[in-house]
């Protein structure tokens, strides 16, 4: 399936709508930890930390908002430039992939949140690599293949991050 730009834009809307509400804490700070429950209380359980409001997570994706933005706008100038045979459009995501990868092991370094976090997120983040690579090349069949496949696993991986900041996964 080949995916437009409008399509990838809104995607990626979505996507960093979803991640800035589920994983960043607004004006007033991080949410209040849910009150452990008067049974798991009784039963000698703790309650577990849910990573959502673990603030060093929550800074992580405060300070890499930029990156992610700029990663956004690269992957959309890419999908044009594969659009139109234009290489050049993908020397900005090869640059914007690149500082996703010195960013997700500060994540992951974070707590095994962290780790699952950088974990789920990983894989898009080669795949547009590869997106980007084959871009420069000029080869744009395999360059829109991965701009394609990679948006499904960001879309998975958005999933996948939820749950995690949810304390589901």
């Amino acid at each position: 399936m080949r995916w437009s730009a409008a399509r990838t834009a809104y995607s990626i809307g979505v996507l960093v709508s979803v991640a800035a509400a589920s994983g960043c804490a607004g004006p007033a700070g991080p949410p209040a930890a849910a009150d452990p429950s008067p049974a798991s209380l009784a039963a000698g359980a703790t309650a577990r930390p849910i990573p959502g409001t673990d603030p060093a997570i929550q800074h992580w994706f405060l300070d890499n908002g930029a990156a992610k933005v700029a990663f956004n706008n690269a992957l959309l100038r890419a999908e044009r430039g594969v659009a139109n045979r234009s290489a050049s459009e993908c020397k900005p995501l090869s640059a914007a992939v690149g500082q996703l990868e010195k960013v997700l092991p500060k994540l992951a370094a974070l707590s095994p949140a962290g780790q699952k976090l950088a974990a789920a997120l990983q894989p898009a983040v080669a795949t547009f690599d590869s997106a980007a690579t084959a871009c420069l090349a000029r080869d744009f069949p395999a360059a829109q293949a991965a701009l394609d496949t990679g948006v499904g696993q960001q879309a998975d991986a958005q999933a996948d991050v939820d749950e995690i900041l949810d304390g589901d996964l």
